[in-house]
């Protein structure tokens, strides 16, 4: 039998993330590939967390990293959730923004901004509470590109909701630039980042190990910044 009729005996770890392309996710899978991974496959893609939930239900994929909050919660109550690392949600201004000479936010002062916004569910959530707190708020843009964010903030001086943690650790330097105002004072402002997955389906051992490297790396690079 030559090698283009063996069989494919390699296994395939599929990992839905939210937002972000984290390093970490890619590092220790390469660094291990020769030693650890050669017959394992790495299977990535940037998904919303309803498809994630769903394709954990019907195990379709074998784990979703995503960030949670408490409302979230019964949606995905049939999953298993393993805490990685806490952050806080942020508003997102340009270095011009006005915003950034006020020593606290008020209900008024986002009354005079535009929103860009991430098009996921939790964003719509928190958007909607500021709006209960503050009456209508102007929304311009909803993007899935860190690229499209950056030139609204810097181009239109939008603000936008961020997660502390997905700037200090993305692989995209882009939104450095982009100043943090706190807004725990308005909202519930505490998130979770971490692993969801289906209790129902026991992963392989090497899938585990990469699982647990990667965890590893994205808790090492947090403790770093």
């Amino acid at each position: 039998m030559n090698d283009l009729q063996k069989k494919d005996t390699s296994e395939i770890l599929t990992i839905r993330y939210m937002s972000t392309l984290f390093p970490s996710f890619v590092t220790p899978f390469l660094e291990g590939y020769h030693s650890r991974y050669a017959r394992l496959k790495l299977d990535l893609m940037c998904s919303p967390i309803e498809t994630i939930i769903t394709d954990l239900t019907s195990h379709t994929i074998d784990a979703g990293f995503v960030s949670v909050n408490t409302t979230l919660d019964r949606s995905m109550s049939h999953l298993k959730f393993t805490p990685v690392l806490k952050s806080r949600m942020v508003l997102g201004c340009s270095k011009e923004n006005a915003l950034l000479k006020k020593e606290v936010i008020t209900p008024e002062d986002l009354q005079s901004q535009i929103f860009c916004l991430y098009n996921e569910a939790f964003q719509d959530m928190l958007f909607e509470r500021l709006q209960f707190l503050c009456g209508p708020l102007r929304m311009v843009m909803r993007v899935d590109d860190v690229w499209a964010m950056h030139e609204a903030i810097t181009r239109l001086n939008a603000v936008c909701l961020g997660r502390q943690a997905l700037g200090m650790l993305s692989r995209d330097n882009l939104m450095n630039d982009i100043c943090q105002i706190e807004i725990g004072h308005l909202i519930d402002d505490n998130t979770t980042l971490g692993w969801l997955s289906n209790p129902a389906y026991e992963l392989s051992d090497i899938k585990k190990k990469l699982l647990r490297e990667i965890t590893e790396d994205i808790k090492k690079n947090a403790e770093s910044h």
